[in-house]
């Protein structure tokens, strides 16, 4: 994090202000109040459809056991909890998938 916030994250602002400012966006949208609000990623949907065998891939419980970092058996209830619709651990699994794709990419 750097002053306002990560990186993207300020340069997100800015292409969202401009965007905001452009003679496109107050013809169509009437005010610049609409595009400066924020929206959320679908992390949930994305983890049940399009990510499903990549996430299943990096939260094996044999992998997991390997690894060491996790202990694997509150996170594969988790996960299988997840895309059955169950209950909705979009935000845990997200992190716990990150640092696993972080990890194989890293190859520590």
């Amino acid at each position: 994090m750097l002053g306002g916030g990560t990186v993207f994250a300020r340069v997100t602002r800015y292409v969202t202000r401009f965007c905001a400012n452009s003679s496109i966006a107050k013809s169509t949208l009437g005010t610049n109040e609409r595009l400066m609000m924020d929206f959320g990623v679908p992390i949930d949907a994305l983890l049940r459809l399009p990510l499903k065998d990549w996430a299943e891939a990096l939260l094996e419980e044999r992998r997991l056991k390997c690894e060491g970092y996790f202990n694997p058996k509150p996170i594969r209830t988790n996960w299988i909890e997840h895309p059955s619709g169950k209950r909705n651990w979009q935000y845990l699994m997200w992190d716990v998938l990150m640092f696993q794709a972080w990890l194989e990419k890293n190859s520590i």
